[in-house]
């Protein structure tokens, strides 16, 4: 879902503001994992004619005709290294598996120009890290918290999805 969801994101972003290079990240806890479940999947699912996978960056780029966005694949074993970074949509694959701090780092490189609301989207499995189930399923906030309306819990269950017969 997650890599699909940023590949919507950029196309929604040409088709309503006409911005090249939008740049959107996909983040995972380290490289092996990300090219396990995002990257190997990218390469043999997103179509040719949408654009290109390029190895040495760890990014997927749009070709020009759909606005140049680029897909960054990038992982978090020090998110210290992204402090000056901007993104217009940041996804997180396994959430749970990153600390309080890596996911309030990350909330500061959400701004992108002439994107208004950029999106954060996470992913995972129970357990892990508290924080997230007190965030997004309990919805316990601290005081100063700023954006508590903007948090949202959608349970992935088996028989949500349509999945044929083989």
């Amino acid at each position: 879902f997650l890599r699909w969801a940023c590949l919507y994101w950029l196309l929604k972003i040409w088709a309503h503001k006409k911005q090249f290079g939008t740049r959107i990240a996909l983040f995972c806890e380290d490289y092996p994992s990300l090219a396990d479940r995002q990257i190997s999947r990218v390469k043999t699912e997103f179509p040719e004619w949408f654009g290109n996978y390029h190895e040495q960056s760890h990014e997927f780029r749009l070709h020009k005709q759909f606005g140049s966005g680029v897909l960054c694949f990038r992982n978090l074993d020090d998110s210290s290294k992204y402090m000056s970074s901007e993104f217009a949509m940041i996804a997180v694959d396994e959430l749970p598996r990153n600390s309080f701090q890596t996911f309030s780092m990350l909330r500061t490189r959400l701004r992108w120009p002439g994107i208004r609301e950029p999106k954060f989207l996470g992913a995972g499995n129970p357990g892990g890290e508290a924080w997230v189930k007190q965030y997004f399923v309990d919805r316990a906030f601290p005081p100063n918290e700023q954006e508590k309306g903007d948090f949202c819990y959608v349970r992935a269950l088996p028989n949500n999805l349509y999945a044929p017969a083989l």
